[in-house]
């Protein structure tokens, strides 16, 4: 589903759509854990911040939308 609201993620950059976005920060969050697991630290930490920051744009892309309630 297609959403026709702007976003701060080109998704013509990353071909698999919007409603992916989450699989995406679960997989990055995951290869941050094997980098902290396995690699140096200032990578584990340079990667978790780059996630974080992705975290926190996708929350507030989505904390913005309005909510459709009828009572």
């Amino acid at each position: 589903m297609w959403l026709s609201v702007e976003s701060i993620i080109d998704w013509r950059i990353i071909r698999c759509g919007p409603d992916m976005e989450f699989t995406l920060l679960f997989l990055a969050i995951a290869v941050v854990m094997l980098a902290a697991w396995r690699g140096p630290r200032p990578l584990a930490l340079g990667l978790y911040a780059a996630v974080l920051i992705a975290c926190v744009a996708t929350y507030l892309h989505h904390a913005t939308d309005t909510l459709k309630l009828s009572f």
